[in-house]
């Protein structure tokens, strides 16, 4: 799976993003923002959970309401009260409660 790209339609054009550079994945409302290791982003209209369910097999977690993150990018995991997750371009995502047990048990494997 390393070459496979994800098609994502923007409003007049189709993308064809490989899977593998996508960093991070940061949904508002019914627009979610896709963000490349090159540090282009792209806007699309598309559900958060379908990007969960298509990305699910190649190592995306999503860690809270809003935001799907590629392990691969991972950089540190801080637990405790306010846990968060910090990715390689020194961005920084809250990790919901519900979520770090998951991601704590994951990490255990």
């Amino acid at each position: 799976m390393e070459n496979d790209k994800i098609i994502i339609k923007e409003r007049n054009k189709a993308n064809l993003v490989p899977i593998d550079e996508i960093t991070h994945i940061v949904c508002s409302s019914y627009m979610c923002q896709i963000y490349i290791i090159s540090g282009s982003c792209i806007n699309v209209s598309k559900l958060l959970k379908e990007f969960e369910l298509e990305l699910a097999e190649v190592n995306f977690l999503r860690i809270n309401r809003c935001t799907l993150v590629n392990l691969r990018y991972i950089n540190t995991i801080k637990f405790g009260k306010n846990p968060t997750i910090t990715l390689c371009n020194n961005l920084n995502f809250k990790i919901s409660r519900r979520k770090l047990h998951f991601i704590s048990e994951l990490l255990k494997k």
